[in-house]
């Protein structure tokens, strides 16, 4: 068993768009399929559009009012999201998660273990991570 607490979890990835990403339960931690992260995005954040290849990753909105852009069977989309939405994007799916409504977003998410350890921050990598006593 491995807990840990998001308000006592130091250990994050910044993005340019100022998008911080929390490594809750990964690999390192003994997470044998799954990796789950808390993505806490500022008020306006303009995120580069992304492709995650060829992994899929569920995401549970927390708190915030975003919008959700990307293209998927050859088709556009732009919808909003809101806490309480749960969001499934395929792997292989361009999208972009936007905040222009002046909130932040908080998001669950969750993918596939190693399919995004390239930005995992050290601390993780080198399971120097602990959980909760």
């Amino acid at each position: 068993m491995f807990k840990t607490n998001l308000e006592n979890q130091e250990v994050i990835a910044a993005s340019p768009s100022g998008k911080k990403i929390h490594w809750l339960v990964a690999e390192e931690m003994g997470a044998p399929n799954f990796e789950m992260r808390y993505i806490d995005m500022p008020p306006d954040a303009n995120p580069s559009k992304t492709t995650h290849h060829p992994h899929e990753h569920e995401v549970f909105v927390v708190s915030g009012h975003g919008l959700l852009t990307g293209r998927h069977n050859g088709e556009d989309y732009q919808t909003e999201i809101h806490p309480g939405d749960a969001i499934f994007i395929p792997g292989d799916e361009e999208h972009q998660w936007l905040t222009p409504f002046g909130e932040g977003l908080g998001m669950i998410c969750i993918v596939p273990k190693g399919s995004e350890s390239k930005y995992k921050p050290a601390a993780v990598k080198e399971g120097r991570v602990k959980g909760d006593e």
